[in-house]
């Protein structure tokens, strides 16, 4: 198992992995605290966003196939975790720098519900893409150890992302602590001082886990070319074992 799961490209799409997924659970538990107080968005409108998600979801699907075919899986999955940080994050630094609409203005919810709805599907695209490139590991390995341990390495993936997607939401506890939130707090009664610091503080953290996981992709160092070729070296392989066992078979009944 440990000569397994050392394989270095796994190492670096498991490190970028898990830096999303604590970026995941951050974006998730602050999301409310975010929609509430500091765009003060109705109950309504927050029920809305279930959509947006579902949205970005089909969009996710449908894109990640084909930006796999035309960029390749790392260029591809990089690209779009640094689009995912610059659109999730540009509306809350304009807001914080004084160049946004005020809350309550008809324009705000619409760009916020479209830009939601970019940012993720853009995330889940990348998340696709990091799980797809862990599976390209699998023949990689499989022809240095001669193993085939793809259950090994998604469920070490799995439980790693979902262990340590609870460190995100453990972070925006922080986060409401370091920024001062008040307790049982009701929209339009929390200083702006105190908003403004929560966005102060969420901005930067989400920018360091995004730039943590581009960091580590970019040490992924399968190609479509390399995986190719080890396709077709492991064909070759079983192709010369399957050649073999008629006249072993044949041997030992002489």
């Amino acid at each position: 198992m440990l000569g397994t799961l050392a394989h270095a490209s796994f190492l670096r799409v498991l490190a970028g992995s898990l830096c999303t997924a604590m970026a995941g659970g951050l974006v998730l538990s602050i999301s409310l605290y975010m929609t509430t107080f500091f765009w003060e968005f109705s109950s309504a409108q927050i029920a809305l966003f279930t959509f947006s998600s579902l949205t970005a979801a089909a969009v996710a699907f449908v894109a990640a196939p084909i930006l796999s075919k035309r960029w390749g899986k790392k260029s591809a999955s990089m690209v779009l975790i640094a689009s995912a940080l610059v659109i999730g994050s540009t509306p809350i630094s304009l807001r914080l720098l004084g160049v946004f609409p005020a809350n309550h203005t008809p324009l705000v919810f619409p760009i916020i519900f479209i830009q939601n709805i970019i940012s993720t599907s853009f995330s889940i695209t990348a998340g696709i893409l990091m799980n797809s490139m862990i599976a390209d590991v699998v023949e990689d390995s499989e022809l240095r150890t001669g193993h085939r341990s793809e259950g090994l390495f998604f469920a070490a993936s799995a439980f790693v992302a979902k262990a340590v997607s609870g460190i995100g939401i453990f972070a925006s506890s922080m986060m409401l602590a370091l920024a001062h939130f008040p307790q049982h707090a009701k929209p339009g009664e929390v200083p702006q001082d105190i908003i403004h610091n929560l966005g102060v503080i969420y901005v930067p953290t989400l920018a360091v886990l995004y730039v943590l996981a581009i960091v580590a992709v970019s040490g992924y160092r399968i190609t479509r070319e390399s995986h190719a070729e080890s396709l077709r070296q492991l064909a070759a392989a079983a192709d010369l074992a399957q050649e073999g066992e008629p006249a072993s078979s044949e041997g030992r009944l002489g």
